[in-house]
């Protein structure tokens, strides 16, 4: 009988406990926006990889405006693919490198690749909000890299021999 109490008062006590925490967790749930819940689902998809070198990272950009979201400093050339969701309904554009700035659409993602560094190529990756666009942009964006491309040395010969 004692056990059986004992039993059953721990399982009582455990279900009490749990309510709470449950009420708490959907309490705080409910206080996100649609928007921030928007977000936040877009930033646990976009979570970071194997080759993530940046990222995810959000961004809200004034309209006609732009924003570095990298930049490398190394003397080596670098492949990357950035990819980059726009979270509300305003067009997003982004250049990576030397490339022309591509468009991302409302509520759409797009992954944009090219080199960066060296003496001849950009070393940033920049985000712009539109001209036209009639509100701030908001984004997600993570930077993968692809590979490393070592500078070209030139052999040292002695001429003297």
């Amino acid at each position: 009988m004692r056990r059986t109490f004992s039993l059953a008062m721990a399982w009582t006590i455990s279900l009490a406990l749990m309510v709470p925490l449950s009420t708490m967790k959907a309490s705080a749930e409910s206080n996100l926006t649609k928007t921030e819940e928007i977000i936040f689902r877009q930033m646990e998809a976009m979570r970071a990889g194997g080759t993530t070198i940046a990222g995810p990272g959000f961004i809200q950009i004034p309209p006609s405006q732009g924003e570095n979201i990298f930049y490398t400093y190394g003397d080596s050339e670098m492949e990357v693919c950035v990819t980059v969701v726009s979270v509300l309904d305003q067009l997003v554009r982004i250049s990576v490198g030397n490339s022309d700035y591509k468009t991302i659409s409302p509520f759409r993602a797009r992954s944009v690749c090219n080199t960066l560094g060296s003496l001849s190529k950009s070393r940033d990756v920049k985000l712009a909000c539109p001209d036209n666009a009639t509100s701030d942009c908001w984004a997600i964006w993570r930077v993968d890299k692809l590979s490393t491309i070592e500078p070209k040395t030139t052999p040292v010969t002695n001429n003297n021999q």
